[in-house]
């Protein structure tokens, strides 16, 4: 058993530090030598390893499975798993089934799986700052160094170019406008700032308890990594996991402020909304929105998407099937792509409104567990960086970028670890 928790380690810790940047040598692979889904599969092949190691350790291991079926969220996560296999299996496997699988359940089986081997989280910790420090360098350069479509050399796609399952080489902040987004190496700004939340978290909490200037530095670079993406739903989620933070450690500072003062900040925010909403700058990058192009843009799109997702999934309680909703529905005719804007509309397009309650219920079960534990060295980090990512994919598909998703899963399950974690002191 002690080799079956080395494997799954070593191509777990493969996994976590190559995904962040597989998108850029998957597409660059692709353009030379085609064959786009093969050379993307390599992940997949890995995740699908480890759940079959994990599987075995389980069967091996009575103690074990004891644990881990013991948790509500391992029996949430187990149920929801299988519900998406029998989806599988009714969708005979289908292409677009087992990308729709894939994207909805990979970080699944990494959670589950991950809960049963301890992980060092020094080794990790650093990886995930050294990651971040390159992806926040990457972006400056970018930016303000390298031609917009740069990008290209590696097989990206040009702007107004749209090929399946290749990103664009370039984004700017509104249609018509001349303001870049860095991406990095990942699929979209949007991934880029999601990702960065994380190794950000770590690094500050970090210098805050070590006072390591070091620590500081990179927390600068993904910081500005992340503004320079000009993401929206990722500056929102890193704003709510902050203000959470404060209301959890500092309550009693924060009952100790007048109300009057927290009345002038609102009135404040208000008068400069007000101010700025209709100047051009706010409108583009704030709002995402170009004043001269009158058509539907970001924000009405938004909401205009995610209202028509939920009348869709009331007209089909039992969902579409995997595939049918989110990036993999675009593959094969995008004008008939079931886009939500919300990963959890996007379960519910897919698997039904049980899917989609599973889902939720093994978010809510996971983030109780999470605060029990937030006095641990990553505790907060992990968990604030978790509810920032929620927030994210109320707005955004943000689960369905493997980077994000199965690094941010991975490090909850070493949180939640079963081995050793009669040694672990749950905060009250």
């Amino acid at each position: 058993m002690t080799l079956i928790r080395k494997l799954i380690f070593t191509l777990s810790l493969i996994l976590l530090v190559l995904l962040p940047f597989q998108t850029l040598f998957t597409v660059w692979l692709a353009s030379n030598f085609s064959y786009l889904y093969f050379w993307s599969a390599w992940k997949e092949v890995l995740v699908a390893i480890i759940g079959v190691l994990s599987v075995i350790l389980l069967v091996l291991d009575k103690s074990l499975r004891t644990r881990f079926f013991a948790k509500v969220y391992n029996q949430i996560a187990v149920a929801y798993l299988v519900l998406g296999l029998v989806y599988l299996v009714v969708q005979a496997f289908s292409l677009n089934s087992l990308i729709g699988f894939a994207i909805d359940f990979r970080f699944i089986v990494i959670f589950l799986s991950l809960q049963l081997v301890e992980i060092p989280k020094v080794r990790l910790t650093k990886s995930l700052l050294i990651i971040g420090s390159i992806l926040g360098i990457f972006s400056l350069i970018q930016i303000f160094v390298l031609n917009p479509d740069f990008l290209t050399f590696f097989g990206y796609d040009v702007a107004g170019v749209n090929t399946a399952g290749i990103p664009p080489a370039s984004h700017t902040v509104a249609s018509g406008s001349e303001l870049y987004r860095a991406q990095a190496t990942l699929r979209g700004p949007n991934e880029l700032g999601a990702y960065l939340i994380l190794p950000l978290l770590i690094a500050v909490f970090g210098y805050l308890k070590t006072k390591t200037k070091s620590l500081l530095v990179l927390a600068g670079i993904c910081f500005i990594g992340l503004l320079l993406s000009y993401s929206r739903s990722a500056l929102l989620g890193l704003i709510t996991g902050i203000v959470i933070y404060a209301a959890i450690s500092r309550i009693k500072l924060l009952k100790k402020i007048p109300i009057y003062a927290y009345l002038f900040g609102v009135t404040l925010l208000v008068i400069a909304s007000v101010l700025t909403w209709n100047s051009s700058t706010f409108q583009t990058v704030v709002l995402h929105n170009n004043p001269d192009i009158q058509k539907v843009q970001s924000n009405e799109g938004h909401l205009q998407i995610s209202k028509e997702a939920a009348l869709d999934i009331l007209d089909q309680p039992q969902g579409y099937g995997l595939g049918e909703a989110g990036p993999s529905s675009a593959l094969d005719d995008p004008e008939q792509a079931k886009i939500s804007e919300n990963f959890f509309l996007q379960i519910g397009l897919e698997l039904g409104i049980i899917g989609m309650a599973l889902f939720i219920a093994l978010h809510y079960f996971v983030l109780v567990a999470l605060h029990k534990l937030r006095s641990q060295p990553l505790g907060y980090p992990i968990l604030l960086t978790f509810i920032a990512l929620i927030l994210t994919n109320l707005l955004l598909h943000t689960w369905a970028d493997e980077a994000i998703s199965i690094t941010i899963w991975a490090l909850v399950a070493t949180q939640l670890s079963l081995v050793g974690g009669q040694k672990k002191k749950v905060a009250r």
